[in-house]
């Protein structure tokens, strides 16, 4: 059997052992993006390191992917560092544009092992989101994000405690 005819075959399978419980659940419905999905939407694709691919169902509706894109932003990194382009322990502000500062403490400066890990210090939100109505994240800047870095002062040293943050 060919590779791509086994990948089919396996997205074919969960797709199909999955039909019968689409809709069972609910959706996270105290975050805007995600209230609005169907919970019969289901999706699975698979993509080889030489190319390949095979998917099964809704692939084309649009979803929100929220906190697992953190996951992808990982794993990006640890790419960058394997190629040699960053370090894990370079300062995360070593990256920003010029006159955009990072929190810090007197022991070191956040680091972007730190960011990935959550032991940045930095606390779950930024402090100029605002969470009315909707999506917050929707009209929220890239200048929005340089402001609130000069905003925000550090929940504990990097590197010391681990606190999930959405920065």
């Amino acid at each position: 059997m060919e590779s791509a005819d086994y990948l089919d075959d396996i997205v074919a399978t969960v797709h199909r052992d999955m039909e019968s419980h689409l809709g069972r659940g609910k959706v996270a419905d105290y975050i805007p993006a995600l209230a609005r999905v169907d919970p019969k939407n289901f999706a699975i694709a698979i993509a080889t390191c030489t190319g390949e691919t095979a998917q099964a169902g809704d692939g084309e509706a649009p979803f929100s992917i929220q906190s697992v894109s953190k996951v992808f932003t990982g794993t990006l990194l640890a790419d960058m560092v394997r190629r040699g382009e960053v370090s894990p322990t370079q300062p995360a502000e070593s990256l920003l544009p010029k006159g955009v500062r990072m929190p810090r403490t007197a022991t070191r400066p956040i680091t972007l092992l730190d960011l990935t890990t959550h032991m940045s210090g930095l606390p779950r939100l930024p402090p100029n989101l605002h969470r009315k109505h909707g999506d917050p994240y929707s009209t929220f800047t890239t200048e929005n994000l340089y402001d609130a870095l000069g905003q925000t002062r550090l929940h504990a040293e990097p590197g010391v405690q681990n606190e999930y943050s959405n920065y």
